[in-house]
């Protein structure tokens, strides 16, 4: 038998070995009966070193890899990434495992600091906090799927600069930020601690049934913030690291009981939606997610529990103890929903939607069936699902009718009783999304007082009444009600005269309640043209852009970058492009096509051939969009990327300089009848007309046989008639013949330059 042995062991054998034959045998592996004691290979000898901030491209494997990085000082964090290359081929099914000063293992007896283990064709990543110096192991296990190839084409990389700053809150998260100073990881933290006691509070002893213990299994135990600098570097990184789109704030929950589990949350300073003013976007939102799965649900997320997710996490983090958005929802559309429908949202394309609908289904259980919904979490902790659902339906049969008085009277009520106090010749910050009912009185001896807000992100209304409270929805009108003086922004007044003794009260109405209002004041005071002073407005923040690990060099803006910007982009976002145009003064004909963010250039779609003095301009584009400029046969000229900045962009008579103006293409012989390889890139503006007066007729050539398929016919063209579709692709193959069946030509389709005319030479 053999034995591996660690280095102890191997020591004393040799020893042995030595006494007993008085020398070594330089040849082969010791033996001592039927021991064999092989040579260790230390493992930095085992393993391929990387530098950090360096990728390493164009990894192909088809057997486990190990690698390591040494990281010269205590950092914050490490980020390992092993993710597609900007080629933007399947990259396969990899596994990281990362261990500090010693060799990682896979699978669930294995030993590692960290794992990322996500599907087919999906990036990996793993993020480690408070990383100390030393070397760090990367096992990247390549998992074969049974067609030998494993993974094609892989970029690993490691960085403790993504995440230059970190924190370990006093509740179990760590914060990771890309621009955050410690004064700004310390005010998350405690935004995050007391959406832990808000949490507790809403679902207390009273209601959750084993209070603050955790889901029975559940092994997620801290919850990772991973804050970018920006949503434009949220956007690009999303895309890179975790082949994702959002660009609002994401929760992932990895199976919570697995080896690889995981809880983390990514999200950005909302910079481009509040004008350069400092807001982490959903921050406690993202975090009732992390507790909902941590103490309330088995097993992580569910489509079908989408509605209490969203719902809870709107009614706990983003507005609690603020009830006008639950009565906005309830007064915004003539379009009502049932229990049931909400219930079943997931079914139904995720209408109504989670965050309004659902939270008002979330609010009206937790305040008036409590005690249900102890039986629910029973339910959720346990993953009875079936069960839940049944006590669901029972819901929606018995307690619409209550639930309906709910959403169209209580709501107004508490909405009417949540009037902040606003001393006369004081302010108030205005902070949040949604809207915000401010009272103030007026005593004896004051004439005049004014309303104001002012300052800040975002774009509100203010209205105000004597007496009474106003809402855009009432039948009465308000006092004053600046939404018809078309103001852009914060800088709203309501002044009233001659004032009697009483209650006025304000409302504040943000223009768009999924943006946050930043740095926003309300002010109240008395006199002929009175006013408050209110604190400096905060210092605005740039925008910094991302610098992926592996990335084309992007163009000044308003200049057109080269080809080879046409490849896989992480980086484009929702945000206006403004004042997007793209003008050719030259005399060559040029075409626009969309560059997709996976890489490719859309031939089938073109939006623009620009001749002499031409210009196309768009609104609907975004910035981190990518055009391509091409010649009238579709070769790529260079690439216009949309930016912040400048996006008027010149054809210059140097980009153009090479074009050479072509004939149409050429028809080829019946000695391209047979088999050949189809490709999934479109076949572009594919046309055949015919200019000759002998009628022909279009058949496709099979690619398995190259036989002809005269069994069925795409037209028969007379002088003058044209064939054009857009579902062919790159490689297909297209018979012309004559009346008797009898073959003239082939054609052979390109990627681009399809345009065919059939002339006499065909016939000659």
């Amino acid at each position: 038998m053999k034995h591996k042995l660690n280095k102890l062991t191997l020591a004393m054998a040799s020893s042995l070995f030595l006494v007993a034959c008085g020398g070594s045998d330089k040849n082969g592996p010791m033996v001592i009966d039927d021991l064999v004691i092989n040579e260790v290979i230390p493992l930095e000898d085992r393993s391929t070193p990387i530098n950090l901030e360096e990728a390493v491209e164009h990894i192909n494997l088809t057997e486990q890899a190990l690698y390591y990085v040494d990281v010269p000082a205590d950092s914050a964090t490490l980020t390992v990434s092993f993710a597609t290359g900007l080629a933007n081929k399947e990259l396969g099914d990899p596994d990281v495992y990362v261990r500090y000063e010693a060799e990682p293992s896979a699978g669930e007896s294995g030993e590692f600091d960290c794992v990322s283990y996500n599907g087919p064709n999906w990036s990996e990543t793993c993020i480690l906090d408070n990383a100390k110096a030393g070397r760090y192991y990367i096992l990247v296990d390549a998992y074969d799927q049974g067609d030998g190839v494993g993974v094609s084409d892989g970029t690993l990389w490691a960085s403790t600069s993504l995440f230059p700053t970190g924190k370990a809150c006093d509740i179990p998260v760590n914060l990771r930020a890309q621009e955050m100073t410690e004064e700004e990881l310390s005010a998350a933290c405690d935004v995050l601690a007391n959406t832990k006691v808000i949490f507790d509070e809403v679902l207390n002893a009273g209601i959750a049934p084993e209070f603050q213990m955790p889901v029975e299994g559940d092994l997620n135990e801290y919850t990772g913030f991973n804050i970018f600098a920006n949503l434009t570097n949220h956007k690009a990184w999303m895309g890179y690291l975790f082949d994702s789109d959002n660009e609002s704030g994401i929760y992932y929950e990895t199976e919570p009981t697995e080896f690889y589990h995981n809880s983390e949350v990514n999200t950005f300073n909302a910079i481009e939606w509040s004008g350069g003013r400092d807001v982490i976007r959903s921050l406690a939102h993202e975090y009732v997610h992390a507790l909902d799965g941590r103490y309330n649900k088995e097993g992580a997320y569910r489509a079908d529990m989408g509605w209490w997710s969203e719902g809870l996490a709107e009614y706990i983090g983003t507005y609690y103890q603020q009830p006008y958005q639950r009565f906005e929802t309830s007064v915004w559309s003539n379009t009502k929903y049932t229990l049931a429908e909400i219930f079943d949202q997931h079914n139904n394309g995720g209408t109504p939607s989670p965050y309004d609908w659902g939270q008002l289904a979330v609010a009206f259980l937790l305040e008036k069936h409590p005690s249900d919904v102890t039986t629910m979490l029973t339910h959720m902790r346990a993953g009875e699902w079936d069960e839940l659902k049944a006590l669901l339906n029972t819901f929606a049969t018995n307690y619409e009718a209550e639930f309906v008085d709910y959403y169209t009277n209580e709501t107004r009520a508490q909405y009417e009783a949540s009037a902040i106090e606003l001393p006369l010749n004081s302010y108030l910050k205005a902070e949040g999304r949604g809207g915000w009912l401010y009272s103030v009185d007026v005593a004896e001896g004051d004439t005049d007082i004014t309303i104001a807000t002012t300052g800040g992100s975002g774009n509100v209304t203010l209205m105000a009444s004597k007496d009474s409270v106003p809402h855009w929805s009432y039948t009465e009108y308000a006092d004053c009600d600046t939404y018809n003086d078309g103001n852009s922004g914060n800088e709203e007044t309501c002044t009233f005269t001659n004032v009697t003794p009483g209650t006025y009260y304000a409302l504040v109405d943000s223009g768009f309640s999924g943006a946050d209002i930043v740095d926003m004041y309300i002010t109240a005071c008395s006199g002929v043209d009175c006013a408050v002073e209110v604190p400096a407005q905060k210092p605005l923040r740039e925008i910094t852009k991302p610098q992926l690990p592996v990335s084309v060099p992007l163009p000044e803006p308003g200049t057109i970058g080269g080809c080879e910007l046409a490849t896989a982009y992480y980086d484009r976002t929702s945000i206006p492009a403004t004042g997007f145009s793209v003008t050719n003064p030259t005399d060559v004909p040029v075409n626009l096509y969309w560059i997709s963010t996976d890489g490719e250039a859309n031939f089938a779609n073109k939006y623009a051939t620009l001749v002499a003095g031409e210009v196309y301009s768009e609104d609907f584009w975004s910035q981190g969009d990518r055009m391509m400029i091409t010649d009238a046969t579709n070769n790529c000229l260079g690439v216009a990327v949309l930016n912040n900045e400048n996006n008027e962009f010149t054809i210059s008579e140097e980009l153009v300089a090479d074009v050479v103006e072509l004939g149409p293409p050429t028809i080829g012989s019946c000695d391209l009848l047979v088999p050949y390889e189809r490709t999934n890139a479109s076949a572009a503006n594919f046309s055949v007309t015919n200019t000759t007066d002998t009628p022909v007729t279009l058949h496709w050539v099979s690619d398995e046989t190259g036989q002809m398929s005269l069994g069925s016919d795409y037209g028969t063209l007379l002088n003058g008639d044209s064939y054009s579709a857009d579902y062919w692709v790159a490689g297909d193959r297209m018979a012309l013949v004559d009346s008797n069946q009898q073959c003239l030509g082939v054609i052979d389709l390109r990627a681009t330059d399809n345009g065919f005319v059939i002339d006499d030479s065909l016939f000659e």
